[in-house]
């Protein structure tokens, strides 16, 4: 029986041996180098570990001098030594240049007071071509006014510079003239603080507190939330406001064009209560000015609202304001008790010309050529090199930033799409915001702590965080994905722990989920219920799935017009892209690669988990 088992251990062993000598060749493999000039790739090289380069001869540029290669063209601390640094991992290098001694062109381009401008060129004069006409100017200035009919779509300005004795290198840059506009800039709906963890309102007791909550500043006076069968109100909850009750809008507010909101009877009794809208411009001094009454004239809401034209002299329009409703209950009986909503500000955009932005169109056959012809494993791995290299480093906290672009609404750039309900956000994120940003591999399921907003990693990858509304983001917790047994096509959750993201964002869901473990290796998708249910925040914990539903939801909810866009924006901050959007058909293939590994997942788990690769080594070059 012992002979047996000392076989069998034996047997065990030498297996390991053989792998650990197959692993450790992988990682001995060689890395890719590849030099970009202008975001288009030059030249691509594979090198041996530990190896010097051979710099780039081929590459000219009309007026300019090639200064050197950079990871990162703002740090000259990356410019690359190929006499002394050594390539230790996969790299991306960027041409930098400078203008010939005998070459001039414009720089920095800006709007001032309607006239474009740029950089003056000693003695020079500049020649510039715009809608089809030449002008020959003295200054580094150019006056916008008149164009304003003209410049409502983007239009090129080409610039050239003229001086004796020089060259002068064309620029272009794309104007754009934006007229007056009314956006909606602040929306309060009260459904974003109906959530357990949120403690400062409730359904049951009237409090007086101030809310700093996201975008959200506000105090409360003798307030509280409706219960469920209490009316009026929109969506879940709505504010109820007892006798002498108020609520003051305490963030500052530029440019007032308009304010609208829903105002109800406690349980749809019509009673002699008002609504008194109040106005100041310094919150500190007390100085509130009573612009109007509004009265509840029937059952359920009615929705009122405020110009500016209706604003007084009093209040200075020009600067800030800040905003209160006072509840004057006639009766002061809770059955008289007033119910407001849905509170939105407007705000106007004063017309001007801009600078359009211009990127460089990027060839997705450049950024992906290394992957042409790969199969299973090996397109699985050069892909996680291409989406893995010379990232730019993105903090949790520059995801508010970034996804007030990258989930912009195509038919609105003021609002963005918040993911699984489809709700329609404000877009700017301000000192607070309205939305908060969903991980779509939630953040417990990603082997780490709770991201930290200066943190970078796993944890703040734009690709997989999206714009969320409160309440969705806590009914979803970390819970699975799966397909939905009901006829609702929004987001979901389904018995206790699996969710539905809803019919437009399940493909958005299972290309993201795939860009995720191809870029972070140690991720896992399963169908493996064990698996799923790991502690919260632990290494173990690193899978997400269900793996099953991914192809189909890919297949059926194809990339979109927003999906691209956003693909582009992420780009643009991390250098990086998510290759299952420029190319959905590398889908199958890397699904059923990870189909695979999932299936013997159970056999492999326990093996993985237990090696020791220190003295792996120490055996692999005893015996490999």
């Amino acid at each position: 029986m012992k002979k047996k088992t000392f076989i069998s251990l034996l047997f065990v062993v030498v297996s390991l041996f053989i792998s650990s000598c197959s692993l450790l060749e992988q990682l001995n493999n060689k890395y890719r180098v590849s030099f970009y000039d202008n975001g288009s790739l030059h030249q691509q090289i594979s090198v041996e570990p530990n190896s010097l380069l051979n710099e780039p001869s081929d590459l000219i540029k009309e007026g300019h001098l090639l200064i050197g290669w950079y990871q990162d063209l703002t740090d000259e601390s990356t410019k690359w030594d190929f006499s002394n640094d050594l390539v230790t991992g996969h790299l991306r290098l960027e041409a930098k240049w400078e203008l010939e001694l005998n070459y001039i062109t414009v720089t920095n381009f800006k709007i001032v007071e309607n006239n474009l401008i740029w950089d003056e060129i000693e003695a020079a004069k500049y020649e510039l071509n715009f809608l089809q006409q030449t002008h020959t100017l003295t200054t580094n200035s150019f006056s916008l006014r008149g164009f304003q009919e003209q410049l409502l779509t983007s239009k090129e300005i080409k610039v050239t510079p003229i001086k004796e004795g020089f060259i002068g290198l064309t620029e272009t840059v794309e104007l754009s003239y934006n007229p007056v506009s009314t956006i909606e800039t602040y929306r309060l709906d009260f459904d974003l603080f109906d959530y357990p963890e949120f403690k400062e309102l409730n359904r049951t007791t009237f409090k007086s507190i101030v809310i700093d909550h996201d975008d959200h500043y506000v105090y409360v006076n003798q307030g509280r939330l409706t219960k469920e069968t209490e009316v009026p109100k929109t969506g879940v909850v709505a504010l109820i406001l007892a006798k002498n009750g108020f609520l003051e809008l305490r963030e500052p507010i530029d440019n007032f064009e308009k304010l609208e909101f829903n105002l109800g009877g406690f349980q749809n009794r019509i009673v002699d209560s008002t609504i008194e809208l109040y106005l100041t411009n310094d919150l500190t001094a007390d100085d509130w000015q009573l612009i109007e009454s509004f009265e509840v004239e029937k059952a359920g809401f009615q929705n009122y609202s405020l110009t500016k034209e209706q604003v007084p002299e009093q209040v200075n329009l020009n600067q800030p304001i800040y905003i209160k409703f006072f509840a004057n209950i006639v009766q002061g009986t809770l059955s008289t008790n007033l119910v407001i909503d849905d509170i939105v500000v407007y705000q106007s955009v004063p017309s001007h010309f801009s600078i359009a932005l211009k990127t460089e169109d990027i060839s997705l056959s450049d950024y992906y050529k290394s992957a042409e012809g790969l199969k299973g494993q090996k397109l699985v791995e050069e892909l996680r090199i291409i989406v893995s290299t010379n990232l730019n480093e993105i903090r949790y906290r520059d995801i508010k930033e970034i996804l007030e672009f990258s989930d912009v609404n195509p038919s609105n750039s003021n609002q963005v799409i918040g993911i699984y309900d489809r709700k329609l956000l404000r877009a700017n994120w301000g000192t607070r915001s309205e939305w908060h940003r969903e991980h779509v591999w939630p953040n417990s399921r990603l082997g780490m702590e709770r991201v930290k907003e200066t943190e970078v990693n796993q944890g703040s990858d734009p690709h997989n965080l999206r714009a969320i509304v409160p309440a969705t983001n806590s009914s979803r917790s970390n819970r699975y994905y799966n397909n939905t047994t009901t006829d609702n096509i929004l987001g979901h959750t389904l018995q206790a722990n699996a969710y539905y993201p809803g019919d437009q964002d399940i493909g958005d869901v299972a290309r993201i989920l795939l860009y995720m473990v191809i870029r972070y290796e140690f991720l896992g998708l399963t169908d493996n219920l064990t698996l799923l249910s790991e502690k919260a925040y632990t290494k173990e914990a690193a899978n997400m799935g269900l793996l099953s539903v991914l192809l189909d939801w890919h297949n059926n909810d194809p990339v979109d017009n927003f999906e691209l866009n956003r693909n582009e924006i992420i780009y643009q901050y991390q250098n990086n892209r998510n290759p299952f959007i420029d190319h959905p058909e590398l889908f199958e293939e890397v699904y059923n690669y990870y189909l695979s590994i999932d299936a013997d997942r159970t056999v492999k788990i326990r093996i993985d988990y237990s090696l020791n690769y220190a003295r792996l080594k120490r055996e692999e070059e005893l015996f490999c």
